[in-house]
């Protein structure tokens, strides 16, 4: 009997001391743990976020629930600089919209930010115990998306825009981003303290293998290496040992998928956590050789860096790795020639998109610049950026003097990828790198905020993502109306507001409707009035202009719009198109010959001549 109840309290204990050990009481499981989980759990379903609209709904029902519990609980609330920081950031933005006129795309993106400043708001009201089950949880929800990523890979659990050309997209439906979830997500259990999430490591790491995205994978490889560094420091060889087991499993079930059919991928994968868990059990002390110890983790490196190569090679990736990013440099450069136009406040939300084609100086096609810091500088302005920048050096100087390594690790990854994707446009992924920054023992303006200030910032914050999701949806119905020619409904919205009158998009949308309803002069009148803007609106002023017999406009004007835009090989290839329905004058045929001509001189000059993609346009 007496043993019984020994071996009982041993019992109790052990699963106190665990649940100390992995942040699980019961009392840390509160409101704002579960909210900021659900919601970037949300997030990363909702295609991690990438449309305003649908981050604002979701973000609405965010805010509203946790006005409720602010009203209810009525804690000692504070409030933190990244708070006030990320509504800068969205100011900045607006004012930068309202320069060059407003409009409902911009309004749609910029309440992205405002939502981000109460997001991080709610994250600081956390305690230290809370975070570490916040993390921990998405951790595990992160491992969970590993399995259904490895199910999608291998044609068992079919997903939309989850795979493209044999790279796993996940539900982001954009591999580069899904790899920095699943390299994230492998960081965070393999540093993790709870034992069970660091011997799962293995499935995130083989998802960001199925990703093929070459710059997670480098990143990853080079966070490794500090890890191990650091787990050799302070002799945590059992750590590195069962690190190296599934790192060198996960390469070796990656390549095997890549040469197998992918309805055998789950088999393998099967197989491979069978075999990783199996040698870690057996695990029980790693040789030490003290000389040379220091050598271990460059050794290391090397060999996984080889073998990602290996990888890359077997799949063509290298070679296309090495042409993006030659190109996103071009894109970047493109971007700072766009930004002198307005340094302080940018070009305005969603500006890029119409603008790049005009002063592009290769062939692409990109809806945002792949480089997350110089997207912020167009929406918001080297206001934005260096706002942007100082909550996220702050976020890390706090990391690193608390010592929390694995938050540290994700967030360098976050902001070192960011550099070379379009990362931050990803709700998900910019909502947890604030929950990482954002603590309540970071800087505070103020630790002792009252119940109405903090019901009157959840009030702003909602109001933001309720307009959020209104311009949204109007832009969503108006492209919508446009493709089934109702100009009615169009112009009822464009004459209730100027937001929606000046959207590019709205604006496009209209001429399509009146193109389709046979409305030639009204495309005529608007297209004198405001001018063309974009490809689209040019093609269909053109066909307007054809339409009423008046042919040398119609010519002119998408001969005009192709001078503009010479490297719009899809503006090109329609241009073409009509040409070939319509016919060409003579006078105008040699113009248009000697347009053509020059655009496939200019892809021999520059930075496109370092691209293998570029491609010559054909005339009529």
């Amino acid at each position: 009997m007496t043993d019984r109840l020994s071996k009982k309290r041993h019992s109790e204990k052990r699963r106190i001391d665990y649940e100390k050990v992995a942040g699980l009481e019961v009392s840390h499981v509160t409101f704002p743990v579960i909210a900021a989980v659900v919601f970037l759990a949300g997030l990363v379903f909702l295609q991690g976020g990438y449309y305003g609209e649908i981050v604002c709904t979701a973000g609405t029902v965010f805010v509203v629930a946790s006005g409720i519990f602010l009203l209810l609980v009525r804690p000692k609330g504070q409030f933190p600089l990244q708070s006030f920081l990320l509504a800068g950031i969205a100011c900045a933005a607006l004012l930068g919209g309202v320069l060059r006129g407003l409009t409902i795309s911009m309004v749609s993106e910029a309440m992205v930010w405002f939502l981000a400043s109460f997001f991080a708001f709610m994250c600081s009201q956390m305690s230290c115990g809370e975070r570490d089950v916040a993390k921990r949880a998405i951790c595990w929800f992160g491992i969970a998306c590993s399995v259904l990523g490895i199910l999608v890979y291998a044609d068992w659990l079919p997903i939309e825009g989850a795979m493209n050309a044999g790279r796993l997209q996940f539900t982001f439906q954009y591999a580069n981003t899904a790899g920095l979830w699943f390299s994230v997500v492998a960081i965070l259990a393999f540093t993790s303290r709870d034992a069970r999430l660091f011997k799962l490591g293995f499935l995130p790491l083989v998802a960001l293998l199925f990703t093929q995205s070459g710059g997670a994978i480098v990143l990853f490889g080079i966070v490794s290496l500090i890890m191990l560094k650091v787990w050799l420091r302070k002799d945590k060889d059992l750590r590195l040992a069962g690190f190296l087991i599934q790192a060198i499993i996960s390469l070796a079930v990656a390549a095997l998928c890549v040469i197998m059919p992918n309805t055998i991928a789950v088999i393998v994968v099967m197989i491979g956590v069978v075999a990783s868990m199996g040698m870690q059990k057996k695990l029980r002390k790693v040789y030490r050789v003290e000389k040379h110890r220091r050598f271990i983790p460059l050794g290391i490196g090397l060999v996984m860096a080889l073998c990602c190569c290996v990888a890359m090679l077997l799949s063509g990736r290298l070679l296309q790795a090495s042409q993006t990013i030659v190109e996103r440099l071009i894109q970047v450069y493109d971007a700072a020639h766009l930004l002198t136009m307005d340094p302080l406040l940018g070009v305005g939300p969603d500006a890029w998109r119409y603008l790049y084609p005009y002063i592009q100086s290769a062939q692409y096609h990109a809806a945002s610049v792949h480089c997350g810091y110089m997207q912020i500088a167009l929406d918001a302005g080297l206001v934005g950026l260096a706002l942007f920048l100082v909550m996220l050096v702050l976020g890390l100087v706090r990391l690193f003097r608390q010592k929390d390594y694995g938050s540290f690790l994700v967030v360098g990854l976050i902001a070192c990828h960011g550099l070379i994707d379009f990362d931050f446009q990803f709700a998900s992924i910019l909502l947890l790198l604030v929950f990482l920054v954002s603590d309540s023992s970071g800087i505070c303006l103020s630790t002792n905020v009252s119940l109405p200030i903090m019901l009157t910032f959840g009030l702003l914050a909602a109001v933001a993502c309720c307009v959020g999701t209104w311009s949204g949806m109007v832009k969503s119905n108006m492209l919508a109306a446009g493709m089934v020619g109702d100009v009615e409904s169009i112009e009822q919205e464009v004459m209730l507001s100027d937001l929606v009158a000046r959207d590019v998009e709205v604006e496009t949308a209209l001429l399509m409707a009146l193109l389709h309803e046979q409305e030639w002069k009204a495309v005529v009148q608007i297209v004198d009035e405001d001018g063309i803007k974009t490809d689209e609106q040019a093609l269909i002023a053109g066909e307007s202009f054809y339409s009423l017999d008046r042919s040398a406009d119609a010519e002119r004007i998408i001969i005009e719009e192709l001078k503009r835009q010479p490297y719009n090989t899809q503006l090109f290839s329609n241009a073409k198109k009509v040409f070939e329905k319509h016919g060409l004058s003579e006078e105008m045929h040699e113009e248009y010959c000697r347009v053509v001509n020059h655009a496939n001189k200019l892809i021999a000059q520059g930075g496109a001549a370092l691209l293998s993609n570029q491609k010559e346009v054909d005339a009529y």
